[in-house]
């Protein structure tokens, strides 16, 4: 389990937990009214090879 945080003040927004494949987030803080836009990509459970 992991923890989106504000870019900018770090308060944490949720939780998430994703095995492979790509989380997008447009949310704006409720502490500090900046935006936030961004991808996570996690590439634990891929089976291709490196190199």
């Amino acid at each position: 389990m992991k923890e989106l945080k504000c870019k900018f003040c770090k308060k944490k927004k949720m939780e998430y937990e994703i095995k492979g494949g790509r989380f997008n987030y447009d949310f704006i803080c409720t502490r500090c009214k900046k935006r936030n836009i961004g991808t996570i990509v996690d590439k634990t459970h891929k089976n291709t090879p490196q190199g």
